[in-house]
């Protein structure tokens, strides 16, 4: 559950930290409401290597996986972001430390994240809001069944930019 909201919130902070030049430099439109980011990013086979927690049992696992999908991001002039973006994994999982996977599987997972951001301090400004999906099965290694999962998250942030309100709901089978 926190890596999914730590993924859409590092990968809205890593695109628009780069991006805060174009922000400072870019002339106002004349409506205020020009984009001055609009961008769209494909990735095939990134690696990601984390620690994570299994979405059914919380169980502490080292995860490593192989990341491809797409991202858009779009700012505009008056600071307001949004950006799209999802992506499928296959990964492998240790979950006793002894640098052997015991755990493979694959999962799909769209977010959407939307506020105000200051690129001066690199983090939202404003309120905000980020909404994902993260669907997925993995089985163990030395054999019995798949077990699927379904989350959703919902974030909210306040005037400071502070998460004020978290809505998660996970169901496994």
């Amino acid at each position: 559950m926190r890596r999914i909201a730590a993924i859409a919130a590092g990968a809205m902070l890593a695109t628009l930290v780069t991006a805060s030049p174009a922000f400072a430099d870019e002339p106002n439109h004349p409506n205020g409401n020009a984009p001055i980011v609009n961008e769209s990013y494909r990735f095939t086979d990134m690696l990601a290597e984390f620690n994570g927690d299994d979405p059914c049992t919380g169980e502490p696992l080292f995860i490593s996986e192989l990341e491809t999908g797409s991202a858009h991001e779009m700012m505009l002039a008056d600071g307001r972001v949004t950006i799209t973006g999802g992506f499928r994994a296959d990964f492998q999982a240790d979950t006793d430390n002894d640098s052997e996977f015991d755990i493979a599987g694959h999962y799909t997972l769209r977010y959407t994240v939307n506020g105000w951001f200051d690129p001066v301090i690199g983090g939202f400004s404003g309120k905000a809001r980020s909404t994902f999906s993260w669907n997925g099965e993995y089985w163990r290694l030395d054999g019995g069944p798949a077990t699927r999962f379904h989350q959703t998250g919902h974030l909210v942030g306040d005037a400071y930019g502070d998460v004020k309100h978290g809505l998660f709901k996970t169901r496994c089978w």
